[in-house]
């Protein structure tokens, strides 16, 4: 994290040049120790082969898998050895929280832009959605040029309003082989997030949770606070840190816990994000859970 202290400041953020640099100091430290050809995606390969389904061109079919089994197999490296990425960054107000000299939302863009070099510089496709009011959307594409386009919108849209609440079909072909990357602070009104991430999990993609975090905010240690606020509505709540930092704190581990809960009954990889680390510790940790798989 030293690297990464020392470099980050706020005003980086304004340019997409700072956004890259910082970005690309993440890239670099996600790698260090990994094969190169390790790649974020693979984890949607569980199997070189997978099982046919109505549509798919008979050319790929496996005969001797067929010999062995009598069912067919479709070989996945052939047709699918490239992804759509989507990157989904949770853009609400309550990302403004700030610890460390860091807020969530910043975190969560740095964490993103890393994610879009990796991806597109392995040759993947890659869309980005800020989920606020409204929602911005780019469609997923690859090349250099598209991902300054990518950086650009980072840098451009700030946090506001509330997560919406959408149909993944509107704007995502949930059918293809997807990678879907959600950068957010599990903050929920009703359930709307988990209901989102359920709605975008099938058998032709993964879904990766990464959820944002201060030490300070999940013990409710504001030892100088006489109120707490709801960055989203505004609402304010007495406090008083000796009565009720214990209970408050309690109520919030249990509520995330039950949140994690159905994240990984539903398949829905989840790393939680201290935001005193660097966000390359979590990449890094993400490509080396799946280095068994490449």
């Amino acid at each position: 994290m030293q690297a990464f202290q020392e470099l980050y400041n706020p005003e980086l953020l304004q340019s997409v040049k700072g956004l890259q640099l910082l970005s690309k100091l993440i890239q670099e430290e996600s790698a260090m120790g990994l094969s190169s050809s390790i790649r974020v995606g693979a984890g949607v390969e569980f199997s070189q082969f997978r099982s046919y389904e109505q549509g798919d061109d008979l050319r790929f079919l496996d005969w001797k898998m067929y010999g062995r089994s009598e069912r067919y197999y479709i070989r996945l490296s052939e047709i699918e050895s490239h992804l759509n990425t989507y990157i989904i960054l949770d853009g609400s107000a309550s990302m403004l929280y700030e610890e460390n000299k860091i807020k969530k939302y910043d975190y969560a863009r740095i964490l993103a832009a890393a994610l879009i070099n990796i991806s597109i510089d392995q040759g993947d496709k890659v869309g980005l959605m800020l989920n606020q009011s409204p929602i911005s959307f780019l469609n997923s594409k690859d090349g250099p040029k598209y991902k300054l386009q990518l950086m650009h919108q980072l840098v451009q849209k700030q946090a506001m309003g509330a997560w919406q609440n959408i149909e993944p079909d509107k704007f995502f072909s949930t059918g293809k082989k997807s990678l879907f990357v959600i950068i957010s602070d599990l903050y929920n009104h009703h359930s709307e997030i988990i209901d989102f991430c359920k709605k975008i999990k099938t058998n032709r993609s993964e879904v990766l949770f990464f959820h944002l975090s201060g030490e300070r905010e999940r013990a409710f240690n504001f030892k100088s606070a006489s109120a707490l606020q709801d960055l989203e509505t505004g609402t304010t709540i007495p406090f008083n840190r000796n009565k009720d930092a214990g209970k408050f704190s309690e109520v919030l581990l249990e509520q995330e816990a039950a949140m994690v809960e159905q994240l990984k009954h539903n398949r829905i990889a989840y790393a939680h994000c201290d935001l005193s680390q660097s966000p390359g510790q979590y990449i890094h940790n993400f490509l080396s859970s799946r280095h068994s798989l490449y």
